[in-house]
């Protein structure tokens, strides 16, 4: 039997899984299992899985149709046989002794967990390593608990730097959340990890390299932008069923903090149309628990502190500020849509949605949909929206017309397309009338269609 089972999750990674293999393969702690899931791939990423099967005996493969990241994961948790289980992501690489690290710290701790730092790694332009010190507030080589050091909960969700105990996952029943392309599922996986363990051993070194400048990302993916919501939901519900008040009250403390980076660490990734969308979830959320008297800002530092009453008290301001590419010069009147805004954001996004509208059936929403009536996604478009009393005709270009009044579908994919000076207010109407999925068609945009 392995002493550790390590699970890869593997989507349409050809480019990367080669390097993240072998740096698996050779690892100088042998006694291991490499549990790669692949997770329905289209690209030559199972062809490869299979290569390395073929060439180590440890390498265990199983393909199986799309399910998302946190039931791959999970799958790959069941199969393992180790004593502890570590995770890799397969566009990253393990350093040759990461495991040998860490489970000569678990040997001499007998943790829960084990955790290490990493590097970041950057391909593009100069390849190089920077050390991402993130544990450098938690004591090393010393076991201890998230009672005694509620710090551990500000340690960014990186399950891929360390090693769990099997038995103390199944316990807890500690598990990823399953929901079908999601993001950002290691996060409760985290939280609930440092929550629940006895003893938790912290060691210094770098054990992996994160890939940082990964292009395939979600950030021009607007069904994607709440995941992150729904991943500190299910804390919440998992610190509700603790009976002991001081440490409740420690945890959902810890969690507010956490959430507050978080969100902020999301709307600044995201690609600038879908900032203004998420700030308004954010500045909801925590303005509730501003004036419920719910947030102990003694555990804040004074900079998060400034954040959260920019971000509860003027939502606007914050945008300007940290909003990408914000001038105010040159979007004071329109201070929603990125001129930059790459067109792939808009294929990557009519994808992800089963009814799409399009908002405007003038020149520029012509345009759109004479543009998506030529894709295999034109059975996706559902008509033009007009704003209530505009409506002159009930079809255009064989496409149905629509008052905004008469679209009960508030998840659907909105193009608005429109014109420039005109977008902002239509925008922020969508958003006050409860849609959750708006897209600007920029000029960029148009010279790509």
């Amino acid at each position: 039997m392995p002493k550790v089972s390590i699970v890869v999750p593997v989507y349409n990674v050809e480019k990367y899984i080669v390097q993240c293999l072998e740096s698996l393969r050779q690892q100088t702690f042998h006694d291991i299992e490499i549990i790669c899931i692949d997770d329905g791939s289209t690209d030559k990423s199972g062809s490869i899985l299979d290569e390395f099967a073929e060439l180590d005996e440890r390498f265990i493969v199983v393909h199986k149709k799309n399910t998302g990241y946190g039931h791959s994961v999970n799958m790959g948790i069941s199969k393992a046989k180790g004593d502890y289980i570590g995770i890799v992501e397969s566009d990253d690489f393990a350093k040759t002794d990461m495991i040998e690290n860490l489970y000569s710290a678990a040997l001499l701790s007998d943790a829960d967990v084990i955790k290490g730092n990493y590097d970041f790694y950057f391909e593009k332009k100069e390849e190089h390593l920077c050390f991402n010190e993130i544990l450098k507030e938690c004591p090393y080589n010393l076991a201890f608990n998230a009672c005694n050091n509620a710090k551990i909960f500000e340690v960014p969700a990186s399950v891929w730097s360390a090693l769990y105990k099997k038995s103390f996952l199944k316990e807890k029943n500690i598990a990823f959340l399953e929901t079908p392309g999601a993001s950002y599922q290691d996060v409760s996986f985290s939280f609930k990890v440092f929550m629940y363990a006895a003893s938790i051993y912290c060691i210094r070194k770098s054990v992996l390299n994160y890939r940082f400048d990964n292009p395939d990302s979600s950030v021009h993916n607007p069904g994607k932008i709440f995941c992150i919501c729904d991943e500190y939901r299910e804390i919440e519900n998992v610190i509700d069923t603790i009976t002991l008040q001081d440490k409740k009250n420690l945890f959902y403390q810890a969690l507010q903090l956490v959430k507050f980076r978080s969100y902020f660490w999301n709307f600044n990734r995201l690609a600038i149309p879908y900032q203004y969308h998420f700030l308004t979830r954010f500045s909801d959320e925590f303005r509730m628990l501003y004036e419920k008297e719910k947030l102990d800002l003694s555990m804040w530092k004074h900079e998060d502190k400034e954040i959260l009453v920019m971000v509860i008290q003027n939502k606007e301001a914050f945008f300007a500020k940290y909003a990408k590419e914000y001038h105010n010069a040159e979007w004071e009147n329109d201070c929603l849509i990125n001129a930059t805004f790459e067109f792939n954001g808009l294929n990557t996004s009519i994808v992800q949605f089963d009814n799409i509208y399009i908002y405007g059936a003038g020149v520029i929403g012509l345009q759109t949909w004479n543009f998506l009536k030529k894709t295999r996604h034109k059975s996706k478009i559902k008509g033009f929206i007009v704003s209530d009393g505009e409506k002159s005709e009930d079809r255009k270009e064989g496409l149905p017309i629509k008052c905004l009044s008469e679209i009960e579908d508030k998840d659907a994919l909105v193009l608005v397309a429109i014109k420039y000076n005109n977008r902002l207010s239509i925008i922020k109407l969508l958003i006050d009338k409860g849609f959750t999925n708006i897209l600007a068609i920029t000029d960029r945009m148009r010279k790509c269609m």
